[in-house]
């Protein structure tokens, strides 16, 4: 399986069409989920632990 780690995110109403907006012909809209992801984990990664914040709940 080449990405055993599954999840449900809901989305704000509007996001899916805003996504499919830009993807490229080739894309899906889990390629596009995953590097977002993975764009934040570095970012967040890289930054000292005092500094990271919890994300606050809707």
């Amino acid at each position: 399986m080449r990405y055993p780690d599954k999840i449900i995110a809901p989305l704000p109403a509007g996001w899916i069409k805003r996504m499919e907006a830009v993807l490229s012909e080739d894309e899906d809209k889990t390629d596009l989920l995953r590097e977002a992801v993975m764009r934040e984990l570095e970012r967040r990664e890289a930054m000292p632990a005092r500094e990271r914040t919890k994300p606050k709940p809707d």
